[in-house]
């Protein structure tokens, strides 16, 4: 990990620092319209390009034809990263064109707009916070809980951490079947959420109804199906390495200041361009728990305003790739670290 600054050693030192840079991006929570919708439709447009180049090759190349999911996968990375902001109210300057957008998004991306949205703010209002964990967040135990563990709960844990069982397999099930069932949420959101999910299913059951009688379920099958898992595994991916590296930051309440741990405990993956437009520089995650009212195409701006989060938690892909290896909190040295049987 590229780290070159020295964070501050005392709580207050951190917690100052953090609400500090809070209030120096403030600026830039501020939505642009015109930019907003150029980015809502380019996303389609990849998305487009990747089911016309499909469509073109299915009667003569099936080969030709699965070669065009990735590029589908890309386009609803980018898609889901608008819907995301979508949720945080950030992407338009108008709540109702955002909740339709995000809703619109949705039926492509299969995230029910409203539950996905009300159980992230769960994850943004307890991020970092050991006695608020589940919320949206990959699980994480401490060195003393997996102790504890039995000889099964260990393997199970390990295999849940995995990148293939947790990036690979989890992208299908979470978009295909978690995304399906209804999450109960707060009392305010349980009725919110049942509608949320229920709709999309309803929607999406009809799209394949409508599939089936038309003779296209293979062509489903066989581009659309894999497409939405295969971005399903890079949302995961992206996730995973936005809060999992090693010095990272979780706090039992008492310790615990929301401000600190959006910034100690997010990171910067950088990506070269033109990848980091392509995928909505989901990898600036600093900035978005710092102030989620801020949309990623303002990130650019932010950055260059405010160089001292340009090399503020860094990772590499070859660093995220290490991080898979750690899979414990270590409370006494205030660190992830690799688990030991």
């Amino acid at each position: 990990m590229d780290q070159d600054l020295e964070k501050p050693v005392t709580a207050e030192s951190m917690q100052s620092r953090a609400r500090r840079l809070q209030r120096a991006i403030g600026a830039h929570a501020r939505a642009r319209d015109l930019r907003a919708l150029v980015e809502l439709f380019s996303s389609m447009a990849i998305i487009a390009c990747g089911y016309a180049i499909a469509i073109s090759q299915w009667s003569t190349s099936l080969l030709a034809s699965v070669a065009a999911v990735p590029l589908i996968a890309i386009g609803l990375v980018r898609l889901f990263v608008v819907q995301h902001d979508c949720g945080h109210q950030a992407f338009f300057s108008s709540r109702t064109a955002n909740l339709w957008a995000g809703r619109l998004c949705s039926a492509l991306t299969l995230f029910p707009f409203s539950q996905w949205r009300n159980n992230h703010a769960a994850h943004h209002a307890g991020v970092g916070n050991l006695e608020r964990r589940g919320a949206g967040d990959v699980k994480t135990i401490t060195r003393s809980e997996y102790a504890e563990f039995s000889s099964a709960q260990k393997l199970i844990y390990r295999m849940y951490r995995h990148p293939l069982v947790l990036v690979g397999i989890g992208g299908a099930f979470y978009t295909m079947v978690r995304n399906r069932i209804p999450r109960r949420g707060t009392s305010e959101h349980g009725r919110e959420n049942l509608t949320s999910s229920m709709s999309l299913n309803a929607f999406l059951m009809a799209v394949l109804a409508a599939a089936w009688e038309t003779d296209i379920l293979a062509f489903v099958g066989a581009i659309s199906a894999p497409a939405i898992a295969l971005g399903g595994s890079i949302g995961i991916a992206f996730f995973f390495v936005g809060h999992q590296f090693e010095s990272t930051f979780w706090a039992r309440e008492a310790d615990w200041d929301l401000t600190t741990a959006a910034l100690y405990g997010s990171s910067f993956l950088k990506l070269p361009e033109p990848l980091g437009w392509v995928f909505g520089y989901v990898g600036t995650h600093h900035i978005h728990h710092l102030n989620s009212r801020i949309p990623f195409y303002n990130f650019g701006r932010c950055l260059s305003e405010n160089e001292e989060l340009l090399d503020w938690n860094v990772v590499s892909v070859a660093d995220a790739a290490r991080a898979t290896r750690l899979t414990v909190w270590d409370e006494e040295k205030s660190r992830l670290a690799e688990a030991t049987n």
